[in-house]
Order: structure tokens, then sequence, then C-alpha cells
């Protein structure tokens, strides 16, 4: 046993040499599962429930869905003490008043916000042992307690170049060396609530609060322009509807000292299943809260307009949730998917308007390495590239199956099915390289 694990040790210690000295990539994706935040009682709520149930998996991200994946925050109250802790303030009377008449003035879209919503998500993160279901995944836990290193494996051969592979020899086969537990600390949760709004109440509501204000401007020709500027705004604004969305963003805590204390209490080699029984008392693992954000995007039912009610608003929310998935990879650097580069010469790469691309948009080109010492790997930045304002950015917006984009005019649209950048340097690659977000 001593004696395969010293050459074990000795051939990780070689090829980790070898990965110095070559500088080979690894394409390393981050893991997500999506929670459903459940929604009280809107307009067409069976056609946007069935939109997110359809929703295409986000394609930057290993999919690590696990069961907790609805959460009801009816279900759970919020003390005074426990806002307290969480360090959100109790509104004043006054403050609830002016919420209260922000949310009513809006037909309930603005200052609905709960902001005892990330203590709800706790419990029911603590309630479900979500972090828990989140590891035994990464490592096929059973009933019985009993887990493997197979998942780990197979992740990390998915992210190891092909030289890699060739190099780990009939080591790989055996899944000895592809075990990159630094993947597990990639692992996010998205918590969504989504919203569907009737845009005429709203507008209605906001063109009579305007006409009142006008209402008391003295000078009548003043006062005419401002209740025709009310009314204006609310024939733009009364058509359709208003998708709206709002999302938490949380990580999974893996570090090395919770990798050591997870391998010494429940997974032994040899031992399968080495503390099973205290499994489900743990509180080992944790989700920590990354951010917040929320969007929201226009839904209308054009006369031209040949699709169903139905695909009108598919493509509505689907648009909406990569709309919001965009912003949460603008906003938070830990988040951001790395792009492999498709070609040099120029760059190219398959990202585009779902990702939020615009032209100008500026993204460092990242090599892999790996620590000799510790066998960490890393990405580093080498040079940068921008989005080339001079060719079309890959339109890969959503449209529903078996349709192709066209114009106003019905007129199909062709475009390349990748983005050109601008920019870069001579020593990069397509196949070794990729592209991140760069704020």
């Amino acid at each position: 046993m001593k004696k395969n694990l010293l050459f074990t040790l000795l051939l990780i210690s070689s090829f980790n040499a070898l990965v110095a000295q070559t500088n080979v990539l690894d394409y390393r994706r981050s893991s997500l599962h999506m929670v459903l935040i459940e929604s009280e009682t809107f307009p067409k709520k069976e056609l946007v429930m069935k939109s997110w149930n359809n929703y295409p998996f986000p394609d930057k991200y290993n999919n690590h869905t696990v069961a907790s994946n609805t959460f009801n925050p009816a279900k759970y109250t919020v003390t005074d003490e426990e806002r307290e802790a969480a360090g959100i303030k109790k509104p004043s009377e006054a403050g609830k008043l002016l919420k209260g008449a922000v949310s009513e003035a809006t037909g309930g879209i603005v200052g609905s916000n709960d902001p005892d919503m990330p203590v709800k998500i706790q419990k029911f993160i603590d309630e479900t042992k979500l972090a828990n279901q989140l590891v035994a995944k990464w490592y096929n836990r059973t009933k019985e307690g009993k887990m493997d290193t197979k998942y780990v494996a197979e992740k990390s051969k998915q992210s190891a170049s092909a030289e890699a592979k060739e190099a780990a020899g009939s080591v790989a086969d055996e899944g000895e060396y592809f075990y990159d537990e630094e993947l597990i600390g990639g692992t996010f949760v998205v918590f969504s609530k989504l919203h569907f709004v009737e845009n005429e109440p709203v507008a209605r509501v906001i063109r009579d609060a305007l006409i009142t204000q006008a209402s008391s401007i003295s000078v009548e020709m003043v006062r005419n322009k401002a209740i025709e500027k009310a009314n204006q705004a609310y024939e733009r604004g009364k058509e359709g509807y208003s998708i709206w969305t709002k999302v938490y963003l949380y990580q999974l805590v893996w570090n090395d000292e919770v990798a050591e204390s997870f391998r010494t209490t429940f997974f032994k080699a040899g031992d399968s299943s080495f503390g099973a029984s205290e499994w489900d008392k743990t509180n080992l693992f944790k989700l920590k809260f990354v951010g917040e954000e929320n969007t929201s995007s226009l839904v209308t039912f054009s006369i031209k307009e040949k699709r169903t009610e139905e695909k009108i608003i598919d493509i509505g929310t689907v648009r909406n949730i990569d709309n919001i998935f965009a912003k949460l990879q603008k906003k938070y650097v830990v988040f951001r998917p790395v792009t492999p580069i498709s070609s040099v010469g120029p760059i190219t790469a398959m990202i585009g308007l779902k990702e939020g691309l615009e032209p100008g948009d500026k993204f460092e080109i990242l090599k892999s390495t790996t620590d000799p010492k510790t066998g960490k790997k890393s990405y580093v930045a080498f040079a940068s590239a921008k989005v080339d304002k001079d060719f079309p950015i890959f339109d890969n917006l959503y449209i529903p199956s078996g349709e192709n984009k066209t114009d106003e005019a019905g007129n199909a649209i062709t475009g390349p099915g990748f983005t050109t950048f601008s920019g870069g340097d001579k020593k990069v690659e397509a196949g070794r390289h990729f592209l991140r977000l760069l704020k």
C-alpha cells in the first residue's frame, strides 16, 4: 500500500514538473446549482414557470443540480434578533409608509424586494443541508454513506487538456491522477425569483401621479406640457408585460482546511463509508453569500408578431435570465467564466450577445500554470484583447427550437458563430488560451 502511494506521489510530482515546463492549459469550469424562489400568483405564471423549467442550462458552467431546487420563503419567519445579527436595519414607521407608497404607485414592482430574503435563504440552506448535498454529489455519496472520487476525477479529466491526459498515461484511466479537488471550490448556487407584471396598470398609476403633480403648476403652458408628457409616457409604457428577476449568488466554501477535515472525518482510503453516521450532523460544509443582482425586460405583443403568446413569453423569460447571469458575471469576478479561444489572427471566441458583450469590452487572455510545490493550478493573464467594433458580435440570444433569427421584415439574419477580438499577443494559441472579462 505504502509502495503504491509512494509511486503515485512520485508520478504526480513528475507530472506537475512537466506541466510547469510545458505550461499545459487546463480548462476549468465552475459548477452551478439553480434554486427557484417560489413567488405568489402573478399574470401568466404558468407560462413563465414552464419557460423556467425548460431553461437551457448555462453552457459556461457544469450542471451540478441536486435535490433541493425550489424554495418557499413563506415557510420561514425572521425575528428582530436575527435581523440585527444579519445587519438588517429595522425600517422606521415613516420608512414603511414610504415603501408602501412606492410599491403601490408602481403596482408592487418597486419596494417589493424582501430585505429578510438572505436570512430566509440561509435558513433554507441550513434546513436542507444544501452544502452537504453539493459535496455529496462531488463524491458520489450513497444513502449508506459510501463515497468515491469518480465524479471528481471525471470533471478533472474534462478540465485537463489532451497533453495532460497523454502525459498521465494509464494513471488517468484509473482516475488516480486526475483528481483536481480545487474544482469543488468553484461550486455556486443561484437563488432566482421571477415576477411577471402587466405594464398598463403600472403605467396608469404613474401617469395619474404625474398629472396630479403637474396640476399644482401655476403656469398654464408649463402645466399642459407636463400633462402631455405624462400621457405620452403612459402610451409608450402601457403595452405588454415586464419580467422582473432577482437573484442571490452563493459559493461553496472549500479550502485546504475544509478539504483536510473532510478527508480525515468522512473519506478514508479503503473505507468508503467512513464517518457515515456523522454526515447529517456535521456543519463543516457551508455556503457563503457572494452578492445579489436584479434586472427587468419588456415583453410586448406586436400586431406583426407571428409567434404565439406562449413563445413570446418564453423568449422574454429566458433572455431575462440570461441577462441576469451576464450582470452577475460582470459584477462578481469570482463568478466570471473563462471561454476558450477558437482561433487566432484575429482572435475569435464563441461568446456573444447572450453574455452581454458590447463593442469595446475588454478581456484578459489567460494561460494556465501549476505551482510545482503545491500542485495547485491557477490562471495567469499575459495579454489583453477587446471586442472588435468593426465586426458583428455573435448573436447567440435564445430563440425557440425550430426557429431561425429574422429581422422585422421576416428576412433571415445570418452572422458569424463567434465574436472577433482585436489586440492580443503573438504567443496566443487557439485551444490553449482563454478569454475572461476584464472589468
